[in-house]
């Protein structure tokens, strides 16, 4: 491989060489940079994930805010498709939220995924409903994250509706609800993140520790190219279309920023959407 392509061909086969070469490597056992200690009265961000594996593919933001001090918990609202394959799911889970400094939480372990498909009419939709209103409520979150509604994958639409019946029904909502995106993209981000390399590597190594997943298709290594798009896409589509320039990083992650305690609405911005490389509640 060239250390300096010198067309563009030989730059996309530089492209490929690193990929390949990047599925060798193994656990990534490498020392990571220290996160600062969780203050008892520390605010909280809590992620609503579908799948294991979630917490690791939407995860800058709350890694950042995790960086700062903030207690970001995962909340698997299932452990996939397949109960035989839960324990090692979860097992991953725990590795990948570790190497995050993320909690994780099963508030709907000992029930089927099926209470996400229930009416709101149904026992089991009723109870899981209600186990995570108290439990937003008992965590003080002041951030929610969770799928937008347009987001492709039928588990990831049913988790964002369900969170968001959920928030509307709580006296003391959290201050700010976000909504994320992988399956499909959102149109009207409003907020985009940047990733330093540091951050990216951070969340690949964690999305490593799915071995089970990356082992039939390594979405590992492609988070990368997902978010430099994520970067492309949000010059403009955040930072307003024809805008004289790219954003000022490589790499990032879009999100929809709402207020939730006034009903759930996207934050218009006092000078209109903007890059952001940081979001706190301020």
């Amino acid at each position: 491989m060239k250390s300096s392509p010198e067309t563009y061909a030989e730059w996309i086969g530089s492209l490929v060489e690193l990929r390949e070469a990047a599925q060798t490597i193994g656990r990534d056992t490498s020392e990571q940079p220290a996160l600062p200690p969780v203050a008892e009265d520390a605010p909280v961000a809590v992620i609503c994930s579908p799948h294991p594996d979630d917490e690791a593919i939407v995860g800058l933001l709350p890694y950042r805010l995790r960086q700062e001090g903030w207690r970001v918990i995962n909340l698997a609202m299932t452990l996939g498709s397949r109960p035989a394959e839960h324990a090692r799911r979860r097992d991953e889970l725990e590795r990948s939220c570790a190497a995050l400094g993320f909690e994780c939480r099963y508030p709907f372990e000992d029930l089927s995924g099926g209470f996400l498909r229930a009416s709101g009419k149904e026992p089991a939709r009723k109870e899981a409903l209600d186990r995570l209103a108290i439990l937003l409520e008992e965590l003080e979150a002041s951030i929610v994250l969770a799928p937008h509604l347009g987001d492709a994958h039928p588990t990831h639409v049913l988790v964002g509706e369900f969170v968001r019946e959920t928030i509307q029904s709580l006296k003391n909502a959290p201050r700010w609800y976000i909504e994320t995106e992988f399956w499909a993209t959102m149109a009207e981000p409003n907020c985009l993140v940047e990733a330093a390399a540091s951050d990216l590597g951070a969340l690949v190594r964690a999305l490593a520790e799915h071995e089970g997943e990356v082992r039939r298709n390594p979405y590992h290594l492609t988070l990368p190219a997902w978010m430099e798009d994520s970067a492309r896409r949000g010059a403009e589509l955040v930072g307003g279309f024809g805008t004289s320039s790219a954003p000022p990083f490589r790499f990032a992650s879009a999100y929809r920023v709402c207020l939730a305690d006034s009903g759930i609405q996207p934050v218009l911005w006092e000078k209109g959407p903007r890059f952001s490389e940081r979001f706190g509640p301020g």
